[in-house]
């Protein structure tokens, strides 16, 4: 809900479509990369439920 409010803020603002792709990238690389290392990918494993 956070990163909703952030790029609707964001977009607001002239210019500041690179932004909103950064506040994006900060919300799913963590995920990424902890769930490389763990062997399972978070795509795979929400298309399998």
């Amino acid at each position: 809900m956070q990163t909703v409010g952030a790029q609707w803020l964001l977009v607001s603002i002239p210019g500041a479509d690179i932004l909103v792709a950064l506040v994006q990238t900060a919300t799913t690389l963590p995920v990424l990369l902890l769930a490389l290392p763990a062997g399972r990918s978070p795509i795979s494993s929400t298309a399998a439920t």
